[in-house]
């Protein structure tokens, strides 16, 4: 678009048959200071992600996930574990449509007449969100770690079993 409006602006017949550096950075410029913040912001307030939407949204990216089933999801996640037939299909179906809304998934495999329940994941989210992922990835391990901790004997327990 920046190329279209300064060849507009100039003398030349013709379009340039390449884009310069500084069309380029302003066109990057725009999206990463404009385009995308908004979009976030828009995706934030409008949509009303809920924590389901986002913890999936999380495992995608700690996971480095290209595809995703309903199965994989109820497995990891305890609020959809918890759930059973059609409530937990639901409640699936609405965070997924929440991601495929976001451009986040795609559905794929589905059957005429079936309900979706595997999404391909767009693999730019992995690139666009690389320092989120970072971040729920150190989360999850911490999350991770303190439940092995909480697990382990105490040393007042240690030393009870050596002295039985």
């Amino acid at each position: 678009m920046f190329h279209l409006v300064e060849w507009a602006d100039s003398d030349e017949e013709r379009i340039k048959e390449f884009i310069e550096a500084h069309t380029m950075r302003q066109a990057v410029d725009l999206m990463l200071e404009f385009l995308v913040p908004s979009m976030i912001r828009f995706y934030q307030e409008y949509l009303d992600f809920d924590s389901h939407s986002r913890w999936v949204a999380g495992h995608l990216l700690a996971r480095e996930l290209t595809e995703v089933k309903s199965r994989d999801l109820y497995r990891a996640y305890a609020p959809f574990k918890e759930l059973k037939g059609d409530a937990r299909s639901k409640l699936i179906a609405t965070v997924m449509r929440d991601l495929e809304l976001t451009d986040w998934v795609k559905p794929w495999g589905t059957k005429p007449g079936q309900p979706t329940s595997a999404w391909r994941v767009n693999p730019k989210i992995h690139l666009m969100f690389a320092e989120r992922a970072e971040k729920e990835k150190k989360h999850r391990r911490e999350v991770k770690a303190s439940i092995e901790e909480s697990k382990a004997p105490s040393c007042h327990q240690c030393h009870l079993r050596k002295t039985l």
